[in-house]
């Protein structure tokens, strides 16, 4: 009889133990189902979900946090801050792009109550676009000889016409002159084809977007730990007491959508399976905003915000008027208006500027208004 190929074993060895490695996690993901449903009342995500993430692990590779930035973790080819830094340690696996889990990925699939969801968690560690999420070796700020404009990198003006026109007013237009009177057109700008232009080379000889990384200010693997006072931490990310939310009727969060009337280990088995003593609803998954804005479940240490660049008017974030005037007009009156004074009625004609351009955001946003995003403090 002819002996087997060299090596054709151990294949065939290799093949049956995964099979019989996705049979135990199957029979554990059931289990643990089961599990879930007897505790909280939570009806479990489809098997068909918990396959399909089986099949998901043969794709990741140990390389998978190359090309982003130190304190972040890549998930299906996008940056993302680390579940581990967010979450202060609870739930360091992430298993999706707003979601980290407390235990091993798979269980997340299963067991609801270790799944932790928030728009807080789909950020990046980077300074650029807000702290957003990005593709690899993408997210930060122009290069030093740049300037953001509408969203875009350009050479600065000032490098451009060697100081003469410092102020960018548009892609191919630049001004000389106190950057208040230019944005308010009294100084008329100067218009090159040659200013529209990158401060780099090859492609980046043309206007580009930001791709510079930066970490963030401070280092986030000292987050704070504290929720607010109105909060209560679960899977390492604040929620809103769960006593607040039902007038102290179901006082203990026993999932992010689950409150219930008892918190024993013992006790709370048997009474969390009592309808009158349990509530599951997606209205359970919020957080706490001082300010009265609508915000889900955050880590601690984050907030819904406006960018350092930005201040808040009408519930929309604006580049300041203090930056846009160069501090000659700090106070915004209006979404195109900007005043010497605090108080519309000390505001005369000329104590105020109206520009298109105060109906900004700042260069993070790609310069559009946008709402307060939720960031680290």
């Amino acid at each position: 009889m002819q002996e087997p190929e060299e090596g054709t074993a151990s294949v065939a060895d290799g093949w049956r133990w995964r099979r019989t490695a996705a049979k135990l996690m199957l029979l554990g993901g059931l289990t643990l189902a089961t599990l879930e449903v007897c505790l909280t009342g939570n009806s479990s995500p489809s098997l068909h979900a918990g396959m399909q993430f089986v099949l998901g692990l043969a794709g990741q590779t140990a390389n998978s946090q190359q090309a982003c930035l130190a304190n972040e973790e890549q998930f299906n080819g996008i940056c993302y801050l680390q579940c581990r830094i967010a979450t202060g340690g609870a739930s360091p696996k992430r298993t999706g792009p707003a979601t980290c889990c407390r235990s091993m990925s798979i269980v997340c699939f299963f067991m609801q109550s270790h799944t932790t969801t928030s728009d807080g968690l789909a950020i990046g560690g980077g300074a650029g676009f807000g702290s957003a999420a990005h593709v690899p070796g993408v997210g930060g700020s122009c290069e030093d000889n740049e300037e953001p404009y509408v969203g875009q990198c350009y050479m600065k003006c000032s490098t451009l016409t060697h100081n003469v026109s410092a102020t960018r007013m548009g892609p191919a237009s630049c001004c000389v002159g106190d950057p208040g009177d230019c944005l308010a057109g009294k100084i008329a700008p100067i218009s090159d084809p040659a200013f529209e232009a990158g401060g780099g080379t090859g492609e980046k000889a043309q206007p580009h977007g930001p791709d510079k990384p930066q970490l963030l200010t401070g280092d986030l693997t000292t987050m704070s730990k504290n929720c607010q006072p109105e909060e209560e931490r679960y899977n390492g990310v604040c929620y809103r007491k769960c006593s607040q939310i039902t007038g102290g009727r179901l006082p203990y969060r026993r999932g992010p959508l689950t409150c219930c009337k008892d918190n024993g280990y013992f006790v709370s088995f048997f009474t969390c399976m009592l309808p009158t003593n349990v509530q599951t609803d997606p209205g359970l998954n919020v957080g706490y905003s001082a300010s009265g804005d609508k915000v889900g479940p955050h880590p601690p240490g984050m907030s819904v915000k406006c960018l350092s660049d930005e201040e808040r008017f009408a519930g929309l974030c604006y580049e300041s008027c203090s930056k846009l005037t160069n501090g000659s007009m700090p106070y915004r009156i209006a979404v195109t208006t900007c005043c010497k004074f605090p108080l519309t009625s000390q505001c005369g004609p000329d104590d105020v500027l109206v520009t298109w351009q105060a109906d900004t955001g700042g260069r993070a946003f790609n310069k559009m208004p946008h709402a307060p995003p939720m960031r680290p403090s």
